[in-house]
């Protein structure tokens, strides 16, 4: 009886919608799994452990990664990216795995934060490399695509719950804060918009 249970809910899964299958909370994490990969290797190689393919001396992909707006202060964005992409699944993951309220309200709240931290921070550093840097670095905008379409996937799961204000304000005040912190603040080591 188990297994034709298990077989059931295996068919259901695959016969979803598009809309259905990309909004489900698995899929959300697998794609955040996919999302974290790239951005936890961007950041372990920005730490000095190498370079990435297509990314070598001079190219604009390197002139991305070790211009100033790769950092937040002294803290590096694909850090940052990586804690978001993490809570991500955490928070996927509970709501799949929550057999009560207690469980998957949390986690929803959580996700209702993410997505537009995920979306807008997505969004600004495909400006970044765009209109101010002029260069673009193929693995962040790899991730950075990754990431709007998560965001998207996120908006339209917790829309069919309704959004509650709280961590929507915060989830958007948090990537304003992001922008203005990166603009105001010039990491050490960094003279014109480049490191000395």
């Amino acid at each position: 009886m188990h297994g034709i249970t298990l077989h059931h809910r295996t068919f259901m899964f695959f016969a979803m919608s598009p809309t259905l299958f990309f909004t489900h909370p698995l899929i959300i994490a697998l794609l955040s799994a996919l999302a974290l990969r790239i951005t936890g290797w961007l950041w372990w190689k920005s730490r000095g452990a190498g370079s990435l393919p297509g990314c070598g001396p001079g190219t604009p992909c390197k002139s991305v990664l070790k211009s100033r707006w790769s950092r937040v202060g002294s803290i590096p964005v694909s850090l940052l990216g990586s804690m978001l992409y993490a809570a991500t699944i955490v928070a996927s993951i509970a709501v799949y795995l929550g057999e009560s309220t207690k469980i998957q309200h949390p986690a929803r709240l959580a996700l209702t934060a993410l997505f537009p931290m995920i979306g807008g921070g997505t969004i600004w550093f495909i400006v970044l490399q765009r209109f101010i840097l002029h260069r673009i670095c193929k693995w962040c905008v790899i991730s950075n695509l990754i990431g709007l379409f998560i965001s998207v996937c996120v908006y339209k799961y917790v829309a069919a719950y309704g959004f509650n204000p709280g961590p929507l304000v915060f989830g958007f005040s948090s990537v304003v804060g992001l922008i203005v912190l990166q603009i105001l603040i010039k990491p050490d080591g960094y003279q014109g918009g480049q490191p000395i």
